[in-house]
């Protein structure tokens, strides 16, 4: 087994009586990410964004044997490209698609690029207990999380799953834990977050609002509403013509604090 070490490059680690153990780190090329191995055994990263290495260990898998370099270009941009496996073949995930390789050459992968759309960033792939492949990714910065298999015609089929997503962004760090054909897991710095793709409705139902106070801020802080009113010193959520208040003009500025009840 293999993995990226921060800013140290990439280490070997090999199972020993049911342990993994460190078994040598290779730091000649510092910043490395994605690492992902080939059915071959060639180890494919991204190199500090900038090129793509194709590394193949010695025997003893102690020393690099031999380095393929792939540079950037103007037409394929590199920067923060991710490196996957799919249909036992290496691909790299950028922002303007998806590519494959093809001796030592990177080209457009026709079958992905034309499921998942124009401009499609596959980031990371995961394979669920079922060997499902997920994939999360971005078009036009918007997140998405999507299922991909080839059928039994040997075509190439997505399922893309956006809209649920947009909801909940603000939480994510985009870890995220295939389980089954149905159901993802997200870790965020917040919580967790079970996802089941198969319940793709959205609840747009209207629920009641609560205003909890009203303040003006300038020119000096007072409080017009605290959340009900009083009629015969008792509290009451009924606004009478009276209660409304008048403000001059110079008292333009409120804060509103509220919030709202839906089960």
């Amino acid at each position: 087994m293999f993995a990226t070490i921060e800013n140290s490059g990439f280490g070997i680690f090999e199972q020993q009586s049911g342990r993994w153990t460190f078994k040598k780190l290779f730091d000649e090329h510092p910043n490395l990410s994605n690492p992902t191995a080939d059915d071959s055994g060639n180890i494919w990263l991204n190199d500090n964004g900038s090129r793509i290495l194709k590394l193949t260990l010695n025997q003893s898998c102690d020393s690099i044997a031999r380095m393929i370099v792939m540079a950037a270009s103007p037409e394929i941009p590199l920067k923060q490209a991710n490196v996957f496996k799919f249909n036992n073949s290496i691909k790299i995930g950028t922002d303007i698609g998806v590519f494959e390789i093809t001796g030592n050459t990177l080209i457009p992968s026709k079958a992905l690029n034309k499921v998942l759309g124009e401009n499609f960033h596959i980031h990371s792939v995961k394979l669920d207990r079922n060997q499902n492949t997920w994939f999360h990714g971005t078009r036009n910065k918007q997140d998405a999380i999507g299922k991909i298999r080839i059928n039994g015609l040997g075509k190439t089929e997505v399922a893309l799953f956006e809209t649920p997503l947009k909801r909940i962004s603000d939480y994510l760090l985009f870890v995220f834990y295939p389980i089954n054909d149905e159901n993802i897991i997200f870790d965020s710095s917040e919580k967790i977050i079970l996802y089941n793709t198969t319940k793709s409705d959205v609840c747009n139902d209207s629920f009641h609002v609560l205003l909890r106070s009203v303040e003006t801020i300038k020119p000096v802080d007072s409080v017009l509403f605290g959340g009900t009113w009083l009629k015969e010193g008792k509290p009451t959520g009924f606004q009478t013509p009276e209660m409304v208040p008048v403000l001059s003009f110079g008292n333009n500025a409120l804060r509103f604090r509220f919030s709202g009840i839906f089960l």
